[in-house]
C-alpha cells in the first residue's frame, strides 16, 4: 500500500512539473513573438 501511495504522489508531482514547464515555454514563446519588430507583420491595407 505504501508503494501505491508513493507512486501516486510522485506521479502527481511529475505531472505538475511537466505542466509548469509547458506553461513556461508557452509564455517564453509568446514573449519572444511580441518582442519581434512590427515590420514582420502584414502591412495595413491602404484605403
Amino acid at each position: 500500500m505504501d508503494i501505491l501511495i508513493a507512486v501516486l504522489r510522485y506521479g502527481l508531482v511529475t505531472a505538475v512539473v511537466v505542466e509548469v514547464v509547458l506553461v513556461g515555454r508557452a509564455l517564453f514563446t509568446l514573449a519572444t513573438e511580441k518582442a519581434r519588430p512590427a515590420a514582420a507583420t502584414a502591412p495595413a491595407a491602404e484605403e
